[in-house]
Parts: C-alpha cells; structure tokens; sequence
C-alpha cells in the first residue's frame, strides 16, 4: 500500500501489506481477536474440513 495516499500500487499488494490491512480493519471494527493475513487462509481450511473434504487437501491448496 502506498504509505502516503493509502491506495494500492499498480503492482499489487505483498502478502505483507494485506495482513496489515486486515489487523487495521479488524482494530477499527474493535473486534476482540487479532486478524492478521493468516486469519482467512485458517478460515478456508476449517470450512473446507467441515464440508467434508481431507485436511491434507484443503492444507495444499489453501
């Protein structure tokens, strides 16, 4: 993310700077966890064992 204007660079965003985004959202919603860039991938493989699909497919491709 652009430090100056707070927009995202033509080139995209490192996995670094969507983990810092998603720890600020979650402070400002005041959640009461800690989102940080794992946050989502953890969740995709929690969903997809619920659905019924091995752990080991799910790790790999998430």
């Amino acid at each position: 993310m652009h430090s100056r204007w707070g927009t995202v660079p033509q080139a995209g965003l490192t996995s670094e700077a969507v983990g810092d985004v998603l720890t600020r959202l979650g402070a400002r919603a005041r959640l009461d966890i800690r989102p940080t860039g794992h946050s989502p991938r953890r969740g995709l493989v929690t969903e997809s064992s619920r659905a019924g699909n091995p752990d080991a497919v799910a790790e790999t491709n998430a």
